[in-house]
């Protein structure tokens, strides 16, 4: 077999312009196999000498040689909404480290607040928006708060004032932890219209938080007032489901018995549009004693035998005690 003078040339002066680069990821653009196989009598013998050229001169297979850096390629960047607003207490004075967070399906997006209660919340254009959906707003000490939002042509608008007021927290308050986020309660059959656009996933048909009332509150207020952001609920005189809130007292284990008191209260309901509209029960305290209470959501049935039942969503619930 004989060898072509003219094509070892070629390989000898692309090993040494690669060496002189040190294996830059630029050093890759010096070496035409292409072009030094159209030299050879051989192409595919020129090939394999090619390559051995490229990785003798970066050291491959030997421990001695220069060591080869990977070469990183950066991610494109992900297009983002902006959106910003402040949280502010009751005096209107910035509220900082508070936790913005948007719930959309199983991803959470979030930002916390500045010093001054100014807010950036970024989140993916190609996020499953729902119609309306909203943004929970907490910080320990001080009741939650949400932030709404409207998608419409493929555009977010935030429907709500940018001031997000987050109340610190007083003795008549009840603040309700397993509340406070958003949570999507029913059967999970409900279609794409503009009242059955949902947020987040089902977890099941009833959700509920456990709070304590000594006995100096029971002595001193006579009821409990539930407040919360909803929507998707149908109750009232010209819709058949029967969604519910109960207020129940609990033994001191923290579990329901045979002589718990419960009350339970029908919601109104919510818009038609698929919006969040702020609503609340009363709950009278006479017959509790003091202990363990727990206060939930419950999504009831829309034809008597429990088959289909109401899905809708609750934000942003906190107790008053009046």
């Amino acid at each position: 077999m004989k060898t072509d003078i003219s094509a070892v040339n070629a390989i000898a002066q692309s090993r040494h312009l690669l060496r002189s680069k040190s294996c830059e990821a630029t050093t890759l653009t010096l070496l035409d196999p292409t072009t030094i196989a159209s030299n050879l009598r051989y192409p595919l013998a020129a090939l394999g000498v090619a390559l051995i050229g490229l990785l003798s001169a970066c050291g491959g297979g030997s421990s001695t040689g220069a060591s080869t850096q990977p070469v990183v390629v950066a991610a494109p960047p992900v297009a983002t909404f902006s959106e910003k607003g402040s949280v502010v207490d009751s005096t209107s004075a910035g509220v900082a480290n508070a936790l913005i967070v948007a719930s959309i399906g199983s991803q959470n997006y979030s930002t916390t607040s500045k010093s001054d209660g100014s807010f950036e919340l970024l989140l993916p254009k190609d996020a499953p928006y729902p119609k309306f959906f909203e943004a929970t707003v907490t910080k320990e000490g001080n009741l939650p708060g949400a932030i709404f939002f409207s998608y419409v042509e493929s555009q977010i608008t935030m429907i709500s004032s940018s001031n997000v007021v987050s109340a610190v927290k007083t003795s008549a308050d009840v603040i309700l932890p397993n509340l406070t986020n958003i949570f999507h309660i029913g059967d999970g059959a409900f279609s794409g219209t503009a009242n059955s656009q949902l947020q987040v996933a089902l977890t099941g048909t009833s959700h509920e938080s456990q709070f304590d009332l000594n006995a100096d509150q029971l002595s001193k207020y006579t009821a409990l007032r539930i407040s919360y952001y909803g929507r998707g609920i149908q109750t009232g005189t010209d819709l058949n489901c029967k969604d519910y809130v109960a207020l129940i007292d609990l033994d001191v284990n923290g579990a329901v018995t045979s002589s718990s008191h419960s009350v339970h209260v029908v919601p109104p309901a919510s818009p038609t549009d698929g919006s969040f509209s702020k609503s609340y029960v009363d709950f009278p305290l006479t017959g509790f004693a003091a202990g363990k209470f727990k206060v939930g959501f419950f999504s009831g049935s829309c034809d008597g035998d429990a088959s289909d039942l109401d899905d809708l969503e609750v934000v942003a619930s906190a107790g008053l005690l009046m």
